[in-house]
């Protein structure tokens, strides 16, 4: 005799179970935020693309316009990816497949690749970003954030807005960054 799993002589538990698999599912879907895309690709998909400072290059970026800002100054503090965590998922082998399912950048790019993506497409954007200056003046006195990155963030800021805004977000970074760096990128602005 066949039983039907889904059969209402079938066990109750089962059913409750796939009931309750089913709706933890759904509010996972639903609570993922909407990112803006273009043409099926989201903003970090071509944040990704990013390969120089100018818009023109990127038809995402451009395509999606300011509203791509506030999720790249996001992507400025990116903490250590899973790409960065674990050895493994950086073999080759591994990278071909990984970049064939939909896991999200994390699995296949650095938290650095990331970030310098991230503030290429910020500078693209030009003063435009300003919107985005007072998660960079955040991210300058974040402790976590690594010295080069930090370095990273303070070569953006003149090109994105006015340095006096900035100064003093920069004078508190000045113990978490090294004074030869600070003052290099500190000699650009004028």
């Amino acid at each position: 005799v066949k039983s039907n799993f889904l059969s209402a002589r079938g066990k109750p538990g089962a059913r409750i179970g796939i009931l309750v698999v089913l709706v933890i599912f759904g509010l996972w879907a639903l609570s993922r935020p909407i990112l803006p895309s273009f043409q099926r690709k989201n903003v970090y998909y071509w944040m990704l693309q990013t390969k120089s400072t100018s818009l023109d290059d990127n038809p995402g970026l451009l395509a999606l316009g300011t509203n791509a800002i506030p999720y790249l100054a996001r992507a400025v503090r990116m903490p250590p990816t899973y790409f960065d965590r674990y050895a493994w998922l950086r073999q080759p082998r591994v990278q071909r497949i990984l970049k064939r399912l939909p896991l999200g950048f994390k699995w296949t790019h650095s938290a650095r690749d990331v970030i310098a993506a991230a503030l290429n497409s910020l500078l693209a954007f030009g003063s435009e970003s300003r919107a985005a200056l007072n998660q960079l003046h955040e991210a300058l006195t974040d402790p976590p954030l690594d010295q080069q990155t930090r370095q990273m963030v303070i070569g953006v800021l003149p090109e994105i807005g006015p340095p006096p805004e900035s100064l003093p977000h920069l004078l508190r970074a000045w113990p978490l960054t090294t004074a030869s760096g600070t003052l290099s990128s500190c000699r650009t602005w004028k």
